[in-house]
């Protein structure tokens, strides 16, 4: 019997668990690539079919490859009746569980919206794709079903749960799903350690693809300025000469580059310069992209070079070298460059990341990607959070004090106006001055820093009489407790959401958000305690009657 792993056990449960409680609203599920979506999917359609086996489920997605990757784990995981309906595919059944792509679908229900009946279930593989405007296919065919069944489940499961063009797919305007309801994005570096995804090493390579002077449009740069930018021939024998050195000592290599024409010259390139490589792109018919891919598949190749393609839904397990040559502003674009490298393979240690187009810089880690907040104008280029090793020249969070791939320790920056720090928290020194020590931080005269000896969690009302939950942070030299309040009531609103952000901050090892305040009781355990706090005492200002927290410090 297959055996899932736990988080995507876990997954399952929170599904169900979101919709007994969640009644009419559609759940999104955020999972890393190489984690196993294909299993999820079977087994929710399995579980549902269980409680009714005459409940009918769709499963859609865009691209045929997706649907035999799902259809397939579907018959390996549930001896259950199914079927296939894609034009691509060359099947056109209609069974009561239906795996197909949305585009043939849309092209029977314009003919005949009543032909697959009725759903209770509508699974949405690679959610990040439905459009925002009730032109595009995914949402006329998910008005046709709702048509016939208001209260149809939708659930969408994704890599990436944001807009190219910002913010997350729960915030669209007449957004499709409610709420994230399990997010397993946070917890990659914990699933590398554990085996079941690959390290990524993000790579300052010494060639640089010049960005500056590119115009953005609908949240990205302009494709025919990018392309323009790589057709030069010196800087592309330049970037093949980089991508061959690094190639020698890896198995298999992917190049993402914008523009058929660049990608035929890259792969050209690289053939020359003896790395026997291979082109995808939409100038190739069907059939020469499939027996390309194939051929690097089953090794016969070592590198494959694709434009604006093969970016979801491609699974070669042993690629264990990413070029990227396609600049980008889109975080969901660049994740999902990034995760055709995670999934594991055998003898494969990890996945090397050369990024010639600065994205890193620019977006972020895949564990850390930068989320633009929805604008109506683009406002030019922000800058994530990382560094550059000295060292190794890997790129890292700006937080970490030591490098993770070659252990150089950066130097600590100290502050200017430390002594502000000294002199009004010098009666915490003497008792917790190790912990002390490591808070390179600045407090106004307003401010102090207390040091934390226990959290504790208890159920609380308000004086509006609304039940909610009460942290109590017991601090050395504090004469009374400090207070933190949360509900983890989806109705709470704005709480709601920071009620989710303390849960993440404080959590060891994320696998979904508490269902309500009882269920963050029962994780509360599993919570990690903040070594001190920054705060405003109470009476501080005229009228102030609580304490206000600032920010936490984590720093053994």
């Amino acid at each position: 019997m297959f055996k899932l792993r736990p988080y995507q056990k876990e997954c399952c449960n929170t599904f169900w668990s979101f919709v007994k409680t969640n009644k009419g609203q559609n759940p999104l599920l955020v999972l890393p690539t190489g984690t196993g979506k294909s299993v999820i999917i079977a087994e929710i359609i399995r579980r549902f079919y269980e409680l009714d086996n005459n409940a009918s489920v769709l499963m859609l997605t865009h691209v045929s490859e997706l649907v035999k990757q799902n259809f397939d784990k579907f018959q390996k995981l549930a001896n259950i009746e199914a079927g296939i309906y894609s034009a691509s595919i060359g099947l056109k059944e209609n069974k009561k569980i239906l795996f197909a792509t949305v585009q043939s679908v849309y092209s029977k229900l314009k003919k005949d919206k009543n032909y697959f009946g009725i759903k209770r279930l509508i699974i949405i593989d690679e959610a990040h794709l439905i459009s925002e405007k009730d032109t595009t296919v995914y949402r006329k065919v998910l008005s046709i079903f709702k048509e016939l069944n208001p209260k149809v489940c939708i659930c969408g499961l994704t890599a990436t749960p944001f807009r190219t063009n910002g913010g997350y797919l729960t915030e669209q305007e007449n957004p499709i799903f409610n709420a994230i309801a399990f997010d397993l994005s946070k917890q990659i570096n914990s699933l590398i350690e554990q085996g079941y995804l690959s390290e990524l090493i993000p790579y300052k390579t010494d060639e640089q693809i010049d960005t500056k002077g590119l115009h953005i449009r609908g949240g990205d740069f302009l494709d025919a300025e990018i392309m323009a930018r790589i057709s030069d021939e010196n800087l592309q024998k330049r970037l093949c000469e980089n991508i061959t050195k690094f190639a020698q000592n890896r198995k298999s290599c992917l190049v993402f580059v914008s523009g058929i024409d660049n990608c035929e010259k890259i792969s050209s390139k690289l053939n020359d310069l003896g790395l026997k490589s291979a082109s995808v792109n939409s100038s190739h018919t069907q059939e020469e992209n499939d027996k390309n891919i194939l051929s690097f598949r089953n090794n016969e190749l070592k590198c494959i070079v694709s434009a604006d393609q093969l970016t979801t839904g491609f699974d070669v397990p042993q690629v264990d070298l990413i070029a990227i040559l396609r600049p980008t502003t889109s975080s969901g674009l660049w994740v999902q460059m990034l995760g055709r490298g995670m999934r594991i393979a055998e003898n494969k240690k990890n996945c090397l990341i050369l990024d010639f187009a600065g994205n890193t810089q620019r977006l972020g880690t895949i564990d850390d990607p930068l989320i633009r907040k929805k604008r109506k104008k683009a406002e030019g280029e922000a800058v994530a959070s990382v560094k550059e090793c000295p060292n190794c020249h890997a790129f890292v969070k700006n937080l970490l004090r030591k490098c993770p791939y070659c252990n150089f320790e950066f130097p600590v920056k100290e502050s200017k106006n430390l002594t502000a720090f000294h002199l009004s928290n010098l009666d915490l020194i003497s008792k917790n001055a190790d912990i002390l020590s490591k808070i390179k931080d600045v407090c106004l005269n307003d401010e102090k820093i207390a040091v934390v000896l226990e959290m504790r969690a208890e159920k609380h009302k308000s004086k509006q009489d609304i039940e909610c939950i009460r942290i109590c942070f017991i601090c050395d030299k504090t004469k009374k407790p400090l207070y933190q309040y949360f509900n983890f009531d989806k109705r709470a609103g704005y709480i709601y959401e920071k009620s989710k952000e303390f849960y993440l901050k404080h959590c060891k090892n994320f696998v979904a958000y508490p269902l309500n305040n009882d269920d963050f009781l029962n994780k509360f355990n599993e919570l990690k305690k903040p070594d001190a706090l920054k705060f405003i005492p109470r009476n501080f200002y005229k009228n102030r009657l609580f304490d206000e927290i600032k920010k936490e410090y984590f720093v053994i």
